[in-house]
């Protein structure tokens, strides 16, 4: 029974924990035209330093209304991937270089026929907003 309490508690702690980093995030980016292409490109003008983690808000595509969130450390450089599964897969790379920069690559998408990723579908993975987290 005590082991049963003292994990209880230890996942109400990590859960008390995000949601008190969620309530504290800053909006450090959002995207001016969230209904257009979004070509990879890198934004160099952010200002990561105080910030521990960053939620990157990403829509499926310019058309269609589904959004998931990423929540990346900033510990070293670091590397993720958006990616929607479903029938038509689709992804984006992202890679945080420094405390000022963060990479998009083109918005990819899965081939049917060999399973490899074809780039240029830059209407997928849609950043939408970045917020930091202390």
């Amino acid at each position: 029974m005590v082991n049963v309490i003292y994990k209880f508690l230890l996942i109400f702690t990590s859960l008390y924990q995000n949601l008190k980093d969620a309530l504290t995030a800053s909006l450090l980016w959002e995207n001016p035209n969230p209904t257009s292409n979004f070509n990879g490109q890198l934004l160099n003008t952010l200002s990561l330093r105080p910030y521990s983690k960053i939620i990157i808000r990403f829509a499926r595509s310019k058309t269609v209304n589904e959004e998931v969130y990423d929540l990346i450390s900033l510990k070293g450089g670091v590397s993720s991937i958006c990616y929607f599964p479903d029938t038509t897969d689709v992804r984006r790379k992202v890679v945080v270089y420094n405390e000022t920069t963060i990479s998009f690559g083109d918005g990819e998408q899965r081939d049917s026929y060999s399973g490899g990723w074809a780039t240029g579908f830059n209407g997928q993975c849609i950043p939408l907003k970045i917020w930091g987290l202390k």
